[in-house]
C-alpha cells in the first residue's frame, strides 16, 4: 500500500541514473547502442519478405547496424575522447551500410545523387570533421563539467572510487590548455590512450609493480575527494629525458606520479620522449604545461613543468618564467643576477580554489654564497609581485628542488625571509610514520620543498610527506630482478629524488560566506542597507 504523503523525488531518481550513467555523453552512448543492436535484430524480421536472392544482404546489413552499435558500447567510457581506431571502425561500418544498399537496389538503379545516399554522405563527411575538430580541439570534448572521472584499472588495486573516493568528477572548463599532440622533430606522442593502465606487461614488471605498490602504500597517501582536496607533490626525476628510461621504470614512474593531483616536475630535459611514454599509461585526463629550455651549462638543458590530472586540477591561463629584476644601463634594461634555471609560474583550479604554483630548480654551483643570493633574489621577486594589485591570485604554493641540505641553514633562511612558510606536516619530513632527514635517497638532505605564501597556511591538511620507492640498495632488485643496478644506476631510471607531497583543502565554499556575512554585518553597523 503506498503512503499518500510520498512525493516523487526527481533528485533520488536522476542520482539513480548518474550512479549508472555518470554523464549524458556516456548515457547517449549507450542510447545508441542499444538502437543500433535493436534494428540490427528487428532488420530480417522487417523484410523477411524480401526475395531470396536478397536476404543475404539484409543479413550482411542487420550485422553491420550490431556491429555499429557495439562500436558505440566503446565508446562510452571515453567520454568524447574517441581513439581514431574507433573513428575507422565507425567509418568502415558506414562504407558497409552504403555497400548493402548498392547491393540490394542494384547497380542499374543505385544513384549517387538521390537523396538517401547524399544524407548518407553529409553524415560521413560530418565524421570527418568531428574527428579533425575533435584532433585539434580535444578539450572541446573533454572538459565537460560533468565529465565523470572513468574507472581506471591498475595493478592489484582497488577500484578507482574506493581508491580515490570519486565516483564521479566535474571538471572546470580550462581555455589555455598546454599540450603538445606531437613533439616538434621527434616521433613522441603526447596524446593518450583512452584508459589508464599498464597494458600488455612483463611478470618481472607486474612484480615490480606489487612491490612497488607496497612502498607507496608506506607512505599513507589519503584519497583526495572531488571538490574537497587535492594531493599535490613536488618531485625531481633525475634528469628526466636525458638518460632514456627502461620499459619497467616508465611504468614504476606513472604508478607514483598516478598517486597525486598536481605534480611539479623538476629536471625535466629538453627531450621529452620518455614524458611522452609515461602519459599515456596515465590516460587521457592528465596534461602537462612545461618551459622551455636553457642550453647552457646553467640551465643544464633542463626545463621545469606541471603534470596534472584534469578531473581534480585545471590550468587556468597563467604560464609564465619568472625573470629577475632588471635595471637601466644607456638604452638596455639588464639584470645584475640571474636564475640559472628561471622558476615557472602557472595558475590552477581545484574545486572553487583558485591559486598559482611555482616550480624551480636552484642552482648548486661552485659556493654557497651564489645559491643563496639565488634564493634571496626569489624570496625578493615573490614579496614584491604578491605585494602588487595586479597580481592574478595571492594565493601561491613554491615547489622545486632548493639545494637546501637543511631547514635550519642560511639558505632556508634566505628562502623563507620575505614570506615564504612551510605547511606544518612537512616540517618533520615523514614516510607514513618513520621520520627521515631528507628527501634524497640517503635520507640526510631537505633538497625538496613545498612552501607557501600565509594566505594558504590554512589550506593545508595534516597530511604529507615523502613516498620511499628506494628503501635500501639491497631491495632494488626488487623492481629490476634481471639487472644488477648500483644505486647510481637506479637513480637513472627512477630518482635520487623523493616525491615530496602534501594535501590541499580546495572547499573553501564556507569561509566565503562567512565573509559575506560578516561584509553584511559590518555594513549594517555602520548604517549602510545592503
Amino acid at each position: 500500500m503506498s503512503d499518500s504523503n510520498t512525493t516523487f523525488d526527481p533528485s533520488s531518481l536522476l542520482d539513480r541514473v548518474s550512479r549508472v550513467f555518470p554523464s549524458s555523453c556516456e548515457a547517449f552512448n549507450h542510447f545508441e547502442c542499444a538502437t543500433w543492436n535493436t534494428i540490427g535484430i528487428v532488420l530480417p524480421f522487417w523484410f523477411r519478405r524480401s526475395p531470396v536472392e536478397k536476404r543475404p544482404i539484409i543479413i550482411r546489413a542487420a550485422v553491420t547496424f550490431v556491429v555499429f552499435g557495439v562500436s558505440d558500447y566503446f565508446e562510452a567510457p571515453t567520454h568524447g575522447l574517441v581513439p581514431a581506431w574507433l573513428w575507422v571502425w565507425k567509418i568502415l561500418c558506414g562504407a558497409s551500410l552504403l555497400w548493402c544498399r548498392h547491393d540490394y537496389i542494384g547497380p542499374e538503379q543505385f544513384r549517387w545523387l538521390d537523396r538517401t545516399n547524399i544524407l548518407g554522405l553529409v553524415l560521413f563527411l560530418t565524421v570527418l570533421l568531428v574527428m579533425a575538430v575533435h584532433y585539434c580541439f580535444p578539450d572541446l570534448f573533454t572538459n565537460s563539467p560533468n565529465a565523470p572521472r572513468p574507472h581506471l584499472p591498475r595493478i592489484d588495486r582497488p577500484s578507482e572510487p574506493d581508491h580515490r573516493a570519486r565516483s564521479r568528477a566535474s571538471t572546470h572548463s580550462a581555455i589555455f590548455v598546454v599540450v603538445v599532440p606531437r613533439l616538434a622533430g621527434s616521433q613522441c606522442h603526447l596524446n593518450p590512450p583512452i584508459t589508464m593502465h599498464h597494458g600488455d606487461i612483463t611478470p618481472d614488471i607486474a612484480a615490480g609493480l606489487l612491490a612497488l605498490k607496497k612502498r607507496i602504500d608506506a607512505a599513507k597517501i589519503p584519497p583526495s575527494k572531488l571538490d574537497e582536496t587535492i594531493n599535490v607533490a613536488v618531485w625531481n626525476i633525475r634528469e628526466f629525458g636525458k638518460v632514456e628510461r627502461r620499459r619497467a621504470s616508465l611504468h614504476y614512474i606513472a604508478e607514483i606520479l598516478g598517486q597525486f593531483d598536481l605534480v611539479a616536475l623538476v629536471e625535466l630535459r629538453d627531450n621529452l620522449c620518455d614524458l611522452a611514454k609515461v602519459l599515456p599509461i596515465l590516460g587521457p585526463s592528465w596534461q602537462v604545461v612545461y618551459s622551455d629550455w636553457i642550453e647552457d651549462a646553467g640551465g643544464n638543458r633542463e626545463r621545469t613543468g606541471f603534470l596534472y590530472d584534469r578531473r581534480a586540477v585545471t590550468f587556468n591561463g597563467l604560464a609564465a618564467e619568472v625573470d629577475p629584476p632588471r635595471e637601466k644601463k644607456a638604452t638596455e634594461y639588464l639584470a645584475k643576477q640571474s636564475f640559472w634555471r628561471a622558476p615557472y609560474l602557472c595558475s590552477f583550479r581545484s574545486g572553487n580554489f583558485d591559486f598559482l604554483a611555482m616550480a624551480t630548480h636552484t642552482r648548486w654551483g661552485d659556493s654557497i654564497k651564489g645559491r643563496q643570493s639565488e634564493l634571496q633574489m626569489l624570496a625578493d621577486w615573490i614579496k614584491k609581485r604578491f605585494e602588487s594589485k595586479a597580481v592574478e591570485d595571492t594565493d601561491l604554493i613554491v615547489m622545486g628542488d632548493f639545494n637546501i641540505p637543511k631547514i635550519s641553514d642560511s639558505l632556508f633562511n634566505a628562502l623563507t625571509s620575505r614570506g615564504l612558510q612551510i605547511p606544518d606536516v612537512l616540517k618533520n619530513l615523514k614516510v607514513g610514520d618513520q621520520a627521515i632527514a631528507g628527501s634524497n635517497l640517503g635520507k640526510d638532505a631537505r633538497y625538496d620543498q613545498i612552501l607557501h605564501l600565509p594566505t594558504v597556511a590554512k589550506r593545508f591538511s595534516n597530511k604529507g610527506g615523502a613516498v620511499d620507492f628506494h628503501i635500501s640498495d639491497a631491495r632494488i632488485k626488487e623492481l629490476f630482478p634481471n639487472e644488477k643496478l648500483s644505486r647510481d644506476e637506479f637513480t637513472f631510471q627512477l630518482s635520487d629524488h623523493f616525491p615530496v607531497w602534501v594535501q590541499i583543502k580546495t572547499d573553501i565554499d564556507g569561509e566565503r560566506l562567512n565573509q559575506i556575512v560578516q561584509a553584511g554585518r559590518q555594513l549594517g553597523k555602520s548604517g549602510v542597507r545592503t
